[in-house]
């Protein structure tokens, strides 16, 4: 009788029992690996969608009245559900020598307000009701329950805050901030 090289039947089923142990384990190693990693990048991204919004506001608030606004409407008004923002856009080149005007490209009127536990951002170029609103958070990561506004017209400042989670960690965040140009 002739050698044959080779596996056994047992020694080849033993080997794959292994191999797909291995594999599974791997496979689960990662997969939770993966899904930890996921929910971490979740909140980071929350977090820092915080603070552009911040950041959004702010800068809208700061440039409120901007074109001589006041003449002819409040450059900031808080109507108890939504903040309101006017101003002339400078930073565009062609609105250099110009002032508050309704229906002008250069005129900015600028809503934040709740709805559906998100807080959005309304802009309306022009100030003729013609504009286009966007939510500032992706509601899967981030849920908004209030937004305060309070306008002190004697200091000309504005103060805010946002409150809601992120991922179901409660945040609390605002500023205030001074209107110069009011």
């Amino acid at each position: 009788m002739k050698w044959r090289s080779g596996f056994t039947l047992t020694e080849l089923i033993v080997g794959m029992s292994i191999a797909l142990i291995l594999m599974t384990a791997a496979f689960i190693f990662f997969s939770v690996g993966y899904r930890q990693m996921d929910k971490t990048m979740k909140k980071s991204r929350g977090s820092i969608s915080i603070f552009n919004a911040l950041e959004i506001i702010d800068s809208d608030l700061k440039k409120a009245g901007y074109g001589d606004v006041e003449a002819s409407d409040k450059p900031v008004e808080w109507n108890g559900s939504s903040l309101i923002v006017r101003y002339v856009n400078y930073e565009n080149v062609i609105c250099e020598n110009k002032t508050w005007s309704i229906g002008d490209s250069c005129s900015y009127e600028i809503k934040y307000f709740l709805q559906n536990n998100n807080l959005y951002r309304y802009v309306d170029e022009g100030a003729d009701g013609t504009g286009t609103e966007q939510p500032m958070f992706d509601e899967s990561i981030v849920t908004v329950n209030s937004f305060n506004v309070d306008i002190d017209n004697t200091t000309k400042t504005v103060s805010y805050v946002i409150n809601g989670t992120v991922k179901d960690k409660p945040f609390s965040i605002g500023d205030k901030v001074i209107c110069r140009n009011w």
